[in-house]
């Protein structure tokens, strides 16, 4: 048995996060007057206690731009809203990895809840992961099903596990999702300084010169101070999760042509 919510509802879902994410002022009720549906309906659905009706499906299908293979998967599992969708995705030669692949890599909140399930304490529960991570409800419910979708996380008997030790992103790619996720560090930094105690965190500095040609060294020793200070982090349970980020970057203008 599939544990991965619906393809309609993720679609809808993601959609409307997507939204959120370029205007934190948007409402339900706007995503509703969007869609041309009432909010109450649209609530339910997005719940998972109804399906969308039958008489808005294609107008919905189109406001999403969706393919025609797309609209398949999209109408089938609509149609099946009350069984937990256990269609292969791959029968109709369509696969969710580049969108939740792209979403788990450039927002923070996918590697936490991942991080989370392994500490003590963890509970396999809605409104107490995202207490824990102080997001909404709704926002944790569309990463755990972009975590279920990548099959990084699993479902048994009602309780979350995460099915990979740890997951790696390929190096030294400046792909669009990387730059967000980046992005996200600082600003969860900046955040955690005014919020978290000294005594809880640690944010330092160092400037000092450097040859170019020292770049890739430099690098491979971040990555296994990365590695080894994760390996003694987590030699024994942990109780939160933390989150270790490592800039090295120029202060000075670069010249790749060398100075004249």
């Amino acid at each position: 048995m599939s544990n991965k919510a619906p393809f309609y509802l993720h679609k809808l879902r993601s959609n409307f996060e997507h939204k959120l994410s370029r205007n934190s002022q948007y409402s339900m009720r706007s995503y509703a007057k969007y869609l041309n549906l009432n909010a109450p309906v649209l609530s339910e659905i997005l719940k998972g206690n109804r399906a969308i009706p039958k008489s808005k499906l294609e107008a919905i299908s189109t406001k999403l731009n969706l393919s025609p293979k797309e609209i398949a998967l999209f109408t089938q599992s609509n149609k099946n809203w009350k069984t937990v969708f256990n269609e292969d995705i791959h029968s109709l030669d369509f696969t969710l990895n580049e969108e939740v692949h792209f979403n788990i890599m450039a927002e923070w909140e996918h590697y936490a809840i991942l991080s989370l399930t392994e500490t003590k304490g963890f509970k396999s529960d809605i409104p107490w992961i995202a207490k824990k991570l102080s997001i909404s409800e709704y926002r944790t419910k569309v990463c755990i099903d972009n975590l279920l979708h990548a099959n990084l996380l699993e479902l048994k008997n009602n309780i979350y596990t995460c099915t990979t030790s740890g997951v790696k992103t390929t190096t030294d790619i400046s792909s669009e999702a990387l730059k967000k996720g980046r992005k996200q560090d600082l600003i969860i930094a900046e955040k955690a300084i005014d919020e978290i105690d000294v005594s809880l965190r640690d944010m330092s500095t160092i400037v000092f010169t450097l040859n170019k040609k020292l770049i890739p060294e430099i690098k491979d020793d971040i990555k296994k101070f990365r590695r080894k200070l994760a390996k003694k982090s987590e030699s024994i349970p942990g109780e939160e999760v933390y989150k270790l980020s490592v800039q090295l970057f120029p202060l000075t203008k670069i010249n790749n042509q060398g100075d004249k």
